[in-house]
Order: structure tokens, then sequence, then C-alpha cells
């Protein structure tokens, strides 16, 4: 990402769109399309005026890999459609390139959350991790995606909020970006 006035006044939006994507997930459990159609679109517009047809593409390829990177999420029933969607609205502002760097840093981002869960709330998030690792293990053992259904003991309040977690994560990498810091990069 360049550091232009318009790329700032779009990154600086983007901000914005996470705060409010990350407020609302974590009241809601839901991120609204409200949020995160405009912001696709918008961004867009945004590359298309700016690049073209190549800003468009930049745009659509970088939308369409975010959402591919929390399929497996949302198969498995750990994501909802609107981290998807959150996800896929962060590839259209800052491109394929950006965006798989961003899902690194929000996968460190949910790595420390599960640790803090775990260490804090084991009692409560405990079922809910173990149910999904054994998705996860069915998956790799299997090559299918088996859904190991909720037990009684799990309620609502073991939900993860992964929209704040992907709006935390993104803007770490954003600010590690803006200061020339990355720490990871492919």
């Amino acid at each position: 990402m360049t550091h232009t006035i318009e790329n700032m006044i779009l990154i600086s939006c983007l901000g914005c769109m996470l705060l409010f994507a990350a407020l609302i997930d974590l009241k809601s459990r839901k991120i609204p399309n409200l949020i995160t159609l405009p912001s696709i679109l918008t961004a867009l517009i945004y590359h298309s005026a700016v690049n073209g047809m190549d800003g468009f593409i930049f745009g659509l390829a970088g939308m369409f890999v975010g959402i591919a990177l929390m399929i497996l999420p949302y198969l498995l029933g750990g994501a909802g459609a609107g981290d998807a969607k959150l996800l896929g609205a962060i590839g259209a502002v800052i491109g394929v390139h950006n965006v798989l760097q961003a899902f690194i840093y929000i996968a460190f981002t949910g790595l420390g959350s599960l640790i803090l869960l775990l260490i804090f709330k084991r009692k409560q998030y405990g079922i809910y991790f173990m149910r999904h690792i054994i998705m996860i293990k069915a998956v790799l053992y299997t090559g299918k995606i088996f859904h190991v259904p909720a037990l009684p003991e799990e309620t609502q309040a073991s939900k993860i909020s992964y929209g704040a977690i992907i709006a935390l994560g993104t803007i770490v990498y954003i600010v590690f970006q803006a200061t020339g810091n990355n720490l990871i990069t492919i």
C-alpha cells in the first residue's frame, strides 16, 4: 500500500468501518450487511475511479480472497457469514496481497484471544473450543467436513466475536504497515 493522501483516507474509512463492525459484533454477535456491503461497494468504486479496470479487479480479487479465507471457519460453524463479508470488505479495500498478510495478523490475534479466554474462562469456553478442534481434526484426517452439534451446556455466552478479532488483527496489520515495522511478509 502506498501512502498517498487518497489511500490514507481510504484506510481511515476502513478503520472506522472496522471499529463499528467490532462494536456491533461484540454487542449483538452479528455484523450487518449495512456495514459490509457499502464498504465493498465504496472500495470497488474508489479503486475503479483511481485505476480503471485494473483497480476494479484489484478490489474484486481482494474481496473474493477475503471471503475465501473465511469459508472453512464458516462451514465449521465457528464464524458467521458476516465475518466472511467483513474480511471480504477488508480485501476489497487493501487487495489480495495485503488481505493475505492481514489474515496472518488476524490469526495471531485470534490465537492470543483464545489463549486469554482459556486462561480466564476455561470452564465456559473449553467445551466450545474442544468441539471446534474435533471438527478441524475431522477435516484434516478425512478431508470431509463434519459438523459436531453444540452440547446443551454450551451457552450463547461462549460464542466468540470473530468480527472484533478480525477488526483488531487488521488494525494491528495496518499500524505495522504504516510504521514500516511489518513483522510478517509473504
